[in-house]
């Protein structure tokens, strides 16, 4: 029987334990899950920190910031006041559970309140005295309100005075008393108090009571207490209103000057200090002018006056009266006259007159000259004519034959 052949066989494989299978099934499995779970925990603290952090903003708390470690969210940044630390908290508390919020806030430190500034303003007039103005909590309302009863008036004081809880500044109780004297001293005034100073606006009834007010003010007036006081008077009613403006041996003067507002009366003095007046010259500012070209025609009368050397002008409202001096000539009295009268508004009325002792035989002809210039044909008439009949009959003539 013949021997069969053995065929060749693969070399045999090792065997996978059935307990190593399942080791590695179990450690791939743990790595899984851990890696879905660490997964799963970065998800929900992300998810957690973005919807803390879009309620933070959304609610206004845009110094919030939120950050999560694990389930522990944490709560940072500085908040402007207690209570906005206090709301962020609460607003994350209704979104997790407070035991996993950690509160890392910080609060800006308070700001002092500055005190506020005080100030009273005081009115007095006929009718009665309001007070209005911010006091510091104490008695001084009630001395000032017991200040403004005792004054008689009309209607009672009106109280619109305030108080607040701040302790008085530095220099308040003398300011206070001294505009309390001021109140009771000024009829028409308004007064002004504050711990910096005291501002007195008043009116007096003529210079003489303005100066007793100012020296009164003066004399209350506490030392190292800034005060301003401005009190006016009415101008006074001058009847007649009148100027003399003198010149002789004695050189050039007023007798009395009078001015209808302050540029009038540099207007005029600027004339008499060109017609050879010196030293300190004075021209009372008063109502009741004749006209409103009262510098003009006074300037003008004192700038003929300095021309005729000596005389007297003489002004009684609208009406003006010049004698001339005895050194005057008749001519230099009549071309100067001419000329004062051709320039005077029309609403003054000028009597010039020469002095009664110069006579025809030293004074020389009366003069009238009559000038016609080639080039501009521009006429000019001067001298002295008789009267306002033949003044008006001069000039019409000359308006038909030069025009």
């Amino acid at each position: 029987m013949a021997e069969l052949p053995i065929p060749d066989l693969p070399p045999a494989r090792p065997v996978v334990s059935a307990a190593l299978l399942a080791a590695g099934a179990f450690t791939g499995a743990g790595l899984i899950a851990l890696g879905v779970g660490w997964g799963l925990a970065n998800l929900v603290e992300l998810r957690t920190a973005e919807v803390i952090r879009t309620r933070m903003m959304t609610e206004g708390y845009t110094w919030a910031h939120v950050q999560t470690d694990g389930l522990i969210v944490a709560l940072s940044g500085t908040a402007p006041t207690e209570a906005q630390r206090f709301g962020a908290v609460n607003l994350a508390g209704g979104l997790v559970d407070s035991g996993r919020l950690r509160d890392d806030f910080a609060v800006e430190p308070a700001k002092v309140v500055a005190p506020p500034r005080f100030s009273v303003e005081m009115l007095r007039n006929d009718d009665g005295v309001q007070l209005i103005g911010l006091l510091p909590e104490g008695a001084d309302r009630a001395r000032l309100t017991e200040a403004a009863s005792g004054i008689k008036s009309i209607i009672p004081p009106m109280d619109m005075l305030e108080t607040a809880s701040y302790p008085a500044p530095k220099g308040w109780q003398d300011a206070l008393a001294f505009g309390v004297t001021a109140l009771k001293l000024l009829p028409r005034s308004k007064i002004s108090i504050a711990a910096e100073g005291v501002t007195v606006t008043a009116i007096a009834g003529s210079d003489i009571e303005k100066r007793q007010f100012e020296a009164a003010l003066t004399a209350a007036a506490p030392d190292g207490l800034a005060v301003t006081v401005n009190i006016s008077a009415p101008r006074p009613v001058l009847t007649p209103f009148t100027l003399r403006f003198v010149i002789d041996a004695g050189g050039a003067r007023f007798d009395a000057c009078s001015a209808d507002t302050e540029v009038a009366q540099t207007r005029i003095l600027a004339a008499a200090a060109r017609a050879g007046a010196k030293g300190e010259l004075s021209c009372t500012v008063g109502m009741g002018v004749p006209s409103p070209s009262w510098a003009e025609a006074t300037s003008k009368a004192i700038d003929a006056l300095a021309a005729l050397g000596a005389g007297t002008v003489t002004f009684s409202d609208a009406d003006i009266t010049l004698p001339a001096g005895d050194t005057v000539t008749q001519a230099s009295f009549d071309r100067t006259v001419g000329e004062l009268r051709a320039a005077l508004p029309d609403v003054f009325s000028l009597d010039a007159r020469m002095p009664e002792k110069v006579n025809a035989a030293t004074s020389g002809p009366a003069e009238f000259t009559a000038t016609l210039d080639a080039k501009t044909h521009r006429a000019e008439l001067r001298g002295r004519l008789g009267d306002d009949r033949m003044q008006a009959a001069v000039a019409s003539f000359s308006a038909r034959r030069l025009r």
